[in-house]
C-alpha cells in the first residue's frame, strides 16, 4: 500500500514538472538572432495581405520561422541558417542603415 501511494507520488510529481515547463523556452542563439529578426520583419510584410493565397504564404512562412527557430534551439546552426536564408530570400526585407535605426531610438 505504501509503495503504490510513492509511486502515485511520484507519477504526479513528474507530470506536474512536465507541465509546469511547457512554457519555458530556450533563448535564441546570438548567432540565430539577427537572422530571426530579419526574416521577422520580411514575414511581418505579409501580415496586411487578406487574400487566400497570402495567408497560405503566411502561414508557411510561420511555419519555416518556427522550424527555424527550433533548430537553432537544438543547437543545429547550419540547419538553422537554411531555414533562415531561405525566409530572408522569399521574404526580403530592405535593410535599414545601422544609423538609422540607433538615431530613432536615442529620440
Amino acid at each position: 500500500m505504501m509503495i503504490s501511494a510513492l509511486v502515485a507520488a511520484g507519477l504526479l510529481q513528474l507530470a506536474w514538472t512536465a507541465f509546469a515547463s511547457r512554457g519555458t523556452e530556450v533563448p535564441l542563439d546570438s548567432v540565430c538572432a539577427g537572422w530571426d529578426r530579419q526574416a521577422s520583419f520580411g514575414i511581418a510584410l505579409l501580415v496586411p495581405h487578406t487574400t487566400a493565397i497570402d495567408e497560405a504564404r503566411l502561414d508557411d512562412a510561420l511555419y519555416q520561422l518556427r522550424r527555424a527557430r527550433k533548430n537553432c534551439r537544438a543547437g543545429w546552426l547550419e540547419a538553422a541558417r537554411q531555414d533562415y536564408g531561405a525566409l530572408q530570400a522569399a521574404y526580403p526585407f530592405p535593410n535599414r542603415p545601422e544609423g538609422a535605426e540607433q538615431e530613432r531610438a536615442s529620440r
